[in-house]
């Protein structure tokens, strides 16, 4: 292998995941931290707010785990699906055509998911 492609591959491999856990940790943190200054500034400003329905109202609603779980097998049957169909079926349109249906499938499974109340 060229230095190129070892250069590309670990760039794709090694440096792009990283980036995209260091982007997530910062996400999440900042959200912590305005979340945080939200609370402080409440709690400064009303001394008679009752701190458990703020709390409440401004911590989203988590999703059970059956949710979470049922996200991950569509997510994962998502990646499985798209390249065994587009895989070549002795014609390049027939490849196409069937990982588009898949994909489209794929996004109205998504859609159709009843949302958390």
């Amino acid at each position: 292998m060229k230095f190129g492609e070892t250069l590309v591959l670990l760039g794709i491999f090694v440096v792009l995941p990283t980036i995209i856990v260091w982007l997530v940790s910062r996400y999440k943190k900042h959200e912590t931290d305005k979340r945080a200054e939200i609370a402080l500034t409440a709690i400064e400003k009303d001394s008679g707010l009752d701190l458990e329905a703020f709390f409440r109202k401004m911590n989203p609603q988590s999703r059970t785990i059956k949710e979470k779980l049922l996200d991950k097998l569509l997510c994962v049957s998502s990646i499985t699906m798209l390249p065994v169909s587009g895989w070549n079926l002795k014609s390049r349109m027939l490849s196409s055509s069937i990982f588009f249906i898949t994909l489209g499938n794929i996004l109205l499974m998504r859609m159709a998911r009843p949302s958390p109340v």
